[in-house]
């Protein structure tokens, strides 16, 4: 048992390793060797599910999809997922490996932006002061055509994090496309003058405005 523990843990890592290098598939085989040799290590099974949603984006994005084998990866990253939560459903960690999960499946299906949204949701419930959670759920409002709640979590936010650019971005972006140039330009301004005078995106931006 300790040797199979050893050995899983070592598997693990590697996987991880080639997962890191965008070496997906050789990363996922690990993965699930890792999970195979130790099915009660949370932390193998989520990153494994990443893995497997990963994969499944792979097949989707291929010329000539693979939709049988896509599924089944997108049924693998889920149940996975599931299993994790289900045992460990205070861990934030975990949530965040869920919202990973589900993000990347809605650039296959649309239907998994709600699944995000939930994850997100739970996340932001147990870390509440985590600017990043409020930013990514910004940006699932945003796909989901919710542009006042969008606004709102871009906000929230800022407000934990002044210095947060990409939040600024997006909540500019987010200004355009509802037709609130002056609010725009505010916040590029903000990056230019005291975040990222370099931003060559936010100076194009600008100029159209």
């Amino acid at each position: 048992q300790v040797i199979n523990l050893w050995r899983a843990d070592r598997i693990f890592n590697l996987g991880r390793n080639y997962i890191k290098t965008d070496q997906v598939q050789a990363g996922f085989d690990y993965l699930q060797q890792a999970v195979t040799l130790s099915p009660k290590e949370p932390l193998f099974r989520s990153e494994y599910a990443e893995a497997a949603a990963k994969m499944a984006y792979l097949y989707h994005s291929q010329a000539t999809p693979a939709a049988e084998l896509e599924n089944q990866l997108i049924n693998e990253a889920i149940a996975n997922s599931d299993l994790v939560i289900q045992a460990n459903p205070v861990h934030l960690n975990y949530w965040k490996s869920r919202i990973k999960v589900f993000t990347l499946l809605s650039l296959i299906d649309q239907k998994y932006q709600l699944p995000a949204l939930e994850a997100l949701t739970q996340a932001i419930a147990l870390s509440p002061t985590d600017a990043k959670l409020y930013y990514n759920l910004g940006l699932t409002y945003s796909q989901l055509g919710q542009t006042g709640l969008a606004e709102q979590a871009l906000i929230q936010a800022i407000d934990l994090k002044e210095n947060y650019e990409a939040s600024r971005f997006s909540l500019g972006l987010l200004y355009e496309q509802t037709r609130q140039p002056a609010k725009a330009k505010q916040q590029y301004l903000y990056i230019l003058n005291h975040l990222n005078p370099d931003n060559d995106k936010v100076k194009t931006l600008l100029k159209s405005l």
